[in-house]
């Protein structure tokens, strides 16, 4: 078949089988699924299709749509061409974030009644048709000009801006707050990295088909690039208004949220780099190790205290000096002031080690 005279054919197909693509058994093959053609006239079973693309995944679960193509394969020449099935996506056909399976569609759908008749666990009938357990995930809420990448288990990315259009209705309200001072039309662009595990609360929303919207304090973690953005609910243990606050800040930001946060140099040094300050806003602080013991000096008690024996020396002795002596009564009440400061000049929270 020459290549000028190849035509492209379009196709719908069930996913039967992804075996291949989860064992990596067909190295000539990697990523590719097992389908049946969703085609009433002529049924083709167990053809095996690869994805369009190897640099972006999604790969499909059994019992999921996908829209197949013909092309040709790594045997084509100019003059020979031998064709290959590729998948380019998989159809919303329950309109879910999670999974969109309607098993049986190309072929029997009685194979899902039959292991109901059977008495089977859960567990077993996943085992036996291939699909996982659905959670219920809630699709973000789309804004003007976004570009959103979602997972099937409630992580997403979004690459978007302040509102565009204020005047424009949606479901949900940002929870990002573009600079109102220049114009009504804003493309400051926000980044947000987000985990969700909690559905939306929404009893009336069965499916999990009500939009939702990252949240720094329900999302397990996230990660914020900001621009001009004021995050509204970003919430600190302390404030840090000395700083020129957090909530009221319009200027570019990276904020990042989670239970934990760790940060380890396999080979090299952290570099915390500030122009002003850099605030550590912890309850508790260990420089060291986890097992620091030593504790940090207050500087205002130290300065008082070598101030009180200071003044104590000044203010002389009364005794024969080289064979006794003791402070004066001004000396001796600097000397206690003194000692009643040694016992407050450590800290309790914050230690080093030695």
């Amino acid at each position: 078949m020459a290549m000028s005279k190849y035509k492209i054919r379009f196709e719908i197909a069930e996913v039967i089988d992804v075996s291949v693509l989860q064992e990596g058994s067909d190295p000539e093959n990697l990523y590719s699924v097992s389908v049946e053609l969703f085609d009433t006239s002529t049924t083709q079973f167990d053809i095996q299709v690869r994805p369009s693309s190897f640099n972006l995944q999604t790969p499909p679960l059994v019992g999921e749509l996908i829209l197949v193509f013909n092309g040709p394969n790594q045997y084509s020449f100019n003059d020979k061409v031998e064709t290959q099935w590729y998948y380019l996506c998989t159809l919303p056909i329950q309109s879910s974030v999670n999974q969109n399976t309607l098993l049986g569609a190309a072929g029997d759908r009685k194979k899902i009644a039959i292991a109901d008749s059977l008495g089977m666990s859960q567990s077993e009938l996943e085992d036996m048709v291939g699909y996982m357990a659905p959670k219920k995930v809630n699709p973000l809420q789309p804004f003007s000009g976004d570009t959103i990448l979602q997972g099937r288990f409630g992580n997403t990315i979004r690459l978007g801006s302040s509102k565009i259009n204020t005047d424009v209705k949606t479901a949900i309200s940002p929870n990002w707050i573009g600079d109102s001072t220049s114009t009504i039309t804003q493309t400051d662009p926000i980044i947000i990295l987000s985990n969700t595990t909690l559905a939306n609360e929404n009893n009336n929303d069965a499916f999990a088909r009500n939009y939702s919207i990252e949240n720094m304090q329900k999302d397990a973690s996230s990660l914020y690039l900001t621009s001009t953005q004021q995050l509204s609910t970003l919430k600190l243990n302390r404030n840090t208004d000395k700083s020129g606050g957090f909530s009221k800040f319009n200027q570019s930001q990276l904020i990042g949220v989670a239970d934990r946060i760790i940060l380890q140099s396999k080979t090299n040094s952290i570099i915390l780099d500030s122009k002003t300050r850099i605030t550590l806003n912890a309850n508790e602080t260990l420089l060291g190790s986890e097992n620091a013991t030593e504790p940090m000096v207050h500087g205002k008690e130290l300065v008082l205290l070598l101030m009180d024996i200071i003044n104590a020396i000044q203010e002389g002795t009364f005794g024969s000096g080289a064979v006794f002596s003791l402070p004066n009564a001004p000396g001796n009440r600097k000397l206690r002031s003194a000692m009643n400061r040694l016992k407050k000049i450590t800290s309790s929270k914050h230690f080093m080690t030695k």
